[in-house]
């Protein structure tokens, strides 16, 4: 059960504004500057589980699926056909979040873990978090077929205490990860190639040390 609604008021010929409300599990796909919705993108919201240390009477892991709320404002607006400019603040709480840690020999990982049974990748319950963050987003054509997109963002997110992870379990795991603000930018070139009529897509982001993704 997905709940979700979005309000557009369009305030003048090139000015938008809109005010949206999501409740989703599974979680949304990543959304940012010039990410168009698709068909294929439905299909890739699948359900993030992940578990934590088990319980004192049982000793079997919680299992748990990951869920989030996020409502946002936002305001967009263009100049001619070249360029476009669009800011928004918005407020996100996600509720076991879902961590993938994989290594080459799966048996030094700390008890409590869900283990992917097709790979060496286990999942860890990150556990709760709420913060209110922003963005904006820069978009201008270099010419018919391209255009270069610049990003910014301040938002809230896990982030590991040390670059050293070191854990006897999950929970001493769990506990190296704190929720916190930081900054973060994107660079995004998007092109169409016009004879095979092929759009590529090459992209950057620059994240805080320690960024847990």
């Amino acid at each position: 059960w997905s709940p979700y609604g979005q309000l557009t008021y369009t305030s003048g010929e090139r000015t938008r504004w809109t005010f949206a409300y999501t409740a989703a599990a599974p979680r949304l796909l990543p959304s940012g500057p010039g990410t168009d919705p698709s068909p294929m993108a439905g299909l890739l919201a699948i359900p993030q589980v992940s578990s934590r240390a088990g319980s004192f009477v049982t000793g079997l892991p919680h299992i748990a699926l990951e869920a989030g709320k996020h409502v946002e404002a936002g305001w967009e607006r263009s100049w001619g056909a070249r360029y476009q400019f669009r800011a928004a603040t918005f407020y996100d709480a996600l509720s076991d979040v879902a961590l993938s840690v994989s290594a080459y020999n799966s048996a030094l990982f700390p008890a409590g873990l869900l283990k992917d049974p097709f790979s060496n990748t286990h999942f860890l319950d990150g556990g709760n978090f709420s913060m209110a963050g922003a963005r904006a987003a820069m978009g201008t054509r270099l010419w018919r077929t391209a255009e270069l997109i610049l990003g910014y963002s301040y938002a809230g997110g896990l982030q590991a205490l040390s670059h050293d992870l070191t854990a006897e379990n999950s929970q001493v795991l769990r506990d190296t990860l704190r929720a916190q603000r930081e900054h973060s930018f994107v660079v995004k070139l998007r092109s169409t190639l016009p004879r095979i009529r092929t759009e590529v897509i090459t992209s950057y982001k620059w994240l805080p040390r320690n960024t847990v993704i």
